[in-house]
């Protein structure tokens, strides 16, 4: 049923004191950093051709060997076949992925008895030094409480007849723009 020997190769790991890269600064990564009293972030919206993207890349480069990378923004910021090739060299020392380059196909579904044939994916959830979720860390129910309070808070707004700048979930400037 279930083998809760310590012999399994699940050994852990403290990350006091360790190197750590955050890739997304969103609520989930912003909270991680304050926790982990992180200096420089990686940059949240780096899209692939952007010079944020760059200056992650770059950054990751500077990273101490053994060091740890956490993604809570998009999994196309990570290449995984280098993140595969430097967990298994030592020069990633974990992960803890939120998302996935390729989880469109399967995150949010029951894979349990069927095959996954993405042999990327299917190295990093057999991977000891591997956290991953599926694109769930909003998922608790705190965070679906508060979705769920605002989400009706903005129902009563609108019926309240308030939109656009005086709707209170507005990201329309109060005041016109000078030009």
């Amino acid at each position: 049923m279930a083998n809760f020997t310590l012999d399994t190769g699940l050994l852990g790991m403290d990350i006091h004191g360790k190197n750590v890269g955050v890739m997304g600064t969103g609520k989930i990564g912003q909270i991680l950093c304050n926790i982990r009293k992180v200096r420089r972030p990686l940059p949240h919206d780096a899209s692939p051709a952007s010079d944020q993207a760059h200056d992650q890349q770059g950054r990751t480069a500077e990273a101490q060997e053994g060091g740890i990378i956490i993604n809570t923004a998009r999994g196309g910021l990570i290449d995984t076949e280098a993140l595969l090739s430097g967990l298994q060299t030592g020069i990633i020392g974990g992960c803890g992925l939120d998302v996935y380059e390729k989880e469109q196909q399967y995150f949010f579904q029951d894979w349990s008895a069927k095959n996954i044939e993405d042999s990327d994916l299917t190295e990093l959830l057999g991977n000891n030094k591997v956290v991953l979720t599926a694109h769930q860390a909003f998922f608790t129910k705190e965070a679906i409480d508060k979705i769920v309070g605002t989400t009706i808070d903005n129902l009563r707004s609108w019926k309240d007849g308030k939109r656009e700048v005086d709707h209170p979930n507005t990201c329309i400037q109060a005041t016109p723009c000078k030009g």
